[in-house]
């Protein structure tokens, strides 16, 4: 009976040393997993305060084209309804010129026709 003993004994022995092996493993390879686990997830962080940064000097460039843009059509508007005056004013002059012209020429053409 101490023989079977003894065999059980060494039995559980060599079970116990895998069991052992396999549990130690299991924990370095959980420790591991979780320090990748934390840098995928700085990875990741990361990545997206990239995209976001990227985001933010994308929008801010647009909108400082957008105002340039905004001001030089405000300006470009300017310069055109103030030419426009222009043009009306020089219609008016030409206008005026001309009624005095044929006015003019109305009271000589009078004149001459009242001495023949």
């Amino acid at each position: 009976m101490a023989a079977c003993q003894d065999r059980e004994a060494a039995i559980l022995k060599r079970l116990a040393d895998p069991e052992r092996q396999t549990k130690s493993k299991l924990e370095r390879d959980d420790h591991l997993s979780d320090r990748k686990y934390a840098q995928l997830k700085r990875d990741a962080e990361d990545s997206v305060a990239l995209c976001e940064q990227g985001r933010r000097r994308f929008e801010e460039q647009a909108q400082t084209e957008l105002a340039t843009v905004r001001d030089s059509l405000a300006e470009a508007s300017k310069v055109r309804s103030q030419a426009d005056d222009d043009i009306v004013a020089a219609l008016d002059h030409y206008t005026q010129e001309l009624q005095r012209a044929i006015a003019s020429m109305s009271q000589t053409q009078l004149a001459a026709a009242g001495r023949t």
